[in-house]
């Protein structure tokens, strides 16, 4: 599919329609991949569906405060001016904000003060970072910058492994043990709470290794 965009006249103008991500049978990870190669390439646009994973945070609240949801996904989907990045990154802080027990106000609130530009709210997240976790946050980050292509499960392990008085720690880990897929099934989920809490929501992972 890659080779068949990149063939296309310069001058054409294509957008994808991708619907039913959810229902995909193989990884998703490489879908994406593909797609985010494709439109780093090329200059088509891509659009992609898929059904929402629900918070079970949100589904309490909906119950609760029908008419506020209903107002809160308006006023959202208002303010994100049709960037999806924009959508993604601010539902994460008002999933944690529904974790953290917030109120009603507090949502609204939440909401209100986060910006509408899209490297401003980069900006806002990065302020609301820890200072625990500052430097893993910036390995991570860096890591990402590093790679040219979404950094695996075991990427971030390894990451995690590594001893910064010495930068040979994680490939001694490496060779030392037998990293199975048994193995990071068991690392997966840690590690994608230990990403949340460092970059919240910034930098995320699959399932898949």
């Amino acid at each position: 599919l890659l080779h068949v965009v990149q063939s296309l006249d310069s001058v054409a103008k294509v957008c994808l329609f991708v619907d039913g991500l959810d229902e995909f049978d193989g990884k998703h990870d490489e879908l994406i991949s593909l797609l985010n190669e494709m439109i780093s390439k090329t200059s088509i646009k891509v659009c992609v569906a898929s059904r929402f994973q629900v918070d079970h945070h949100f589904v309490h609240l909906q119950k609760r405060e029908p008419q506020f949801t209903e107002t809160l996904i308006k006023d959202v989907v208002g303010k994100a001016s049709g960037v999806f990045l924009w959508v993604n990154l601010v539902v994460t802080s008002l999933i944690d904000g529904m974790q953290a027990g917030n109120r009603v106000s507090d949502l609204k609130r939440r909401l209100d003060l986060l910006p509408p530009d899209l490297d401003d709210l980069y900006d806002s997240i990065l302020n609301t970072l820890e200072p625990l976790y500052l430097e893993h946050a910036a390995q991570y980050f860096n890591l990402v910058r590093a790679i040219l292509e979404p950094p695996s499960a075991v990427v971030f392990y390894l990451a995690d492994e590594m001893e910064p008085e010495d930068p040979t720690f994680a490939l001694e880990t490496l060779a030392a043990k037998d990293i199975t897929s048994e193995t990071m099934a068991t690392r997966v989920d840690p590690l994608k709470r230990r990403l949340h809490s460092h970059c919240k929501g910034l930098v995320e992972i699959e399932n898949s290794p």
